[in-house]
């Protein structure tokens, strides 16, 4: 799929951090309540079947898990990267490149 504006733009708006895990990276977003209509929105309905994103509420935001909606729309971290903080796509640069070069 190509780039997402919308889902861009959301992401500059949210904290969001990248870590390393065994099974790959791992990308998260915390979407403050007000703008989680917006989150959604930015979203197709494919995006949201087979059970949605994994989530978890704390306070003040919904904390969602970025990794299977990046795979399964083939988003490559290097267009988002704006988005993450410059240590966390140094720290984790070669993940990212192994995630990029899957799409």
């Amino acid at each position: 799929m190509e780039f997402n504006q919308e889902l861009f733009e959301i992401l500059l708006k949210c904290e969001t951090h990248i870590y390393s895990r065994q099974e790959g990276i791992e990308l998260i977003a915390f979407v403050p309540f007000d703008e989680l209509e917006d989150f959604t929105n930015a979203l197709s309905a494919s995006d949201l079947d087979e059970g949605g994103i994994a989530s978890s509420l704390v306070q003040e935001h919904v904390c969602v898990e970025l990794q299977d909606l990046f795979e399964y729309n083939d988003y490559r971290i290097c267009d988002y990267a704006d988005c993450f903080s410059k240590d966390e796509l140094k720290q984790y640069a070669a993940e990212i490149a192994t995630f990029d070069g899957d799409k």
